[in-house]
């Protein structure tokens, strides 16, 4: 087992110790610009990446199937999905899938608003 020594006293610690036991110095490090990361000197290990919500991907696809095929049906699923990821987003900063989840609210909405105009079209058309 290897031992920290203390910057401040010299007393021997172990590696895995948060602080000296002799003069209570810390030995947590925060690395500039990312103050969430923190590790003791004993272990170095990043943080694990962030990962993008699955609704964000799904939001995108059914926005597209919506605006090509079904749109009135699948758009409001779209819009709930695209919603639900920012909101995820949102909690977990530095989350990536904004970008899809945005792409996915205005394809979503574009959609709605063809089907829309479009029925309406077809209804004065009628009349």
């Amino acid at each position: 087992m290897m031992s920290v020594t203390c910057p401040k006293c010299g007393a021997p610690n172990s590696d895995t110790a948060m602080g000296c036991t002799t003069c209570g110095h810390s030995f947590v490090i925060t690395l500039p610009g990312n103050p969430a990361w923190s590790q003791s000197v004993g272990s170095f290990a990043p943080p694990p990446p962030l990962q993008e919500p699955g609704e964000a991907k799904t939001a995108l696809i059914a926005s597209i199937v919506a605006f090509f095929c079904c749109g009135p049906l699948a758009a409001p699923y779209a819009i709930i999905k695209a919603l639900a990821a920012k909101r995820i987003i949102a909690a977990n900063p530095g989350t990536p899938g904004e970008t899809k989840a945005n792409i996915a609210l205005g394809i979503s909405a574009l959609s709605l608003l063809s089907w829309i105009f479009w029925g309406i079209h077809l209804l004065s058309a009628r009349l």
